[in-house]
């Protein structure tokens, strides 16, 4: 399955709002009907206009409407580095850009060691990813590892005292 993102698609103004968690669409027309929407600055008055989804600036009472981010999950196999290019040619994210053309513009969230698998987080938003991976804003991640064979305490103390200090 491909997903293709277009950015320059051309959407409802009362459709947008309501996606951004504007409000139910009834809601947004009145809204409009009221002139309290502005789109770049200018106050509309047809629900009807069509503005580019992720472009135009969209104000309600002159507080502005974000986006919703842009997340994907992606199964990160064994093998596979979590870099976006190697100096050593090693297989790595940007390999995989070609298999999943829908990640181009997208940068991954964190990473996971080349001899694991699991689920890495990809965002177009640049402060949204800065803000999980930031140690200061302490957002809470689970880890969980299968381990095959034995492993002495030592290992046990290592592993421990490697996951308390993330």
């Amino acid at each position: 399955m491909q997903i293709i993102i277009n950015d320059n698609k051309e959407q409802r103004i009362e459709r947008i709002i309501s996606n951004r968690g504007g409000g139910s669409r009834s809601e947004v027309s009145a809204m409009i009907r009221h002139g309290r929407v502005k789109v770049n600055g200018r106050v509309i008055r047809s629900g009807s206009l069509k503005i580019k989804i992720n472009h135009d600036n969209i104000t309600v009472d002159d507080i502005i409407l974000q986006s919703i981010p842009l997340l994907m999950i992606y199964n990160k196999p064994i093998g596979v580095h979590s870099t976006i290019g190697d100096p050593y040619n090693r297989l790595n994210l940007l390999s995989l850009y070609d298999e999943c053309s829908y990640l181009q513009h997208m940068h991954p969230v964190g990473r996971l060691d080349a001899d694991t698998s699991g689920l890495l987080l990809f965002s177009k938003d640049g402060m949204l990813t800065q803000y999980l991976l930031s140690p200061s804003n302490e957002v809470p991640r689970v880890y969980e590892a299968i381990v095959v064979g034995d492993i002495d305490e030592e290992k046990k103390d290592f592993i421990k005292n490697t996951l308390n200090g993330m």
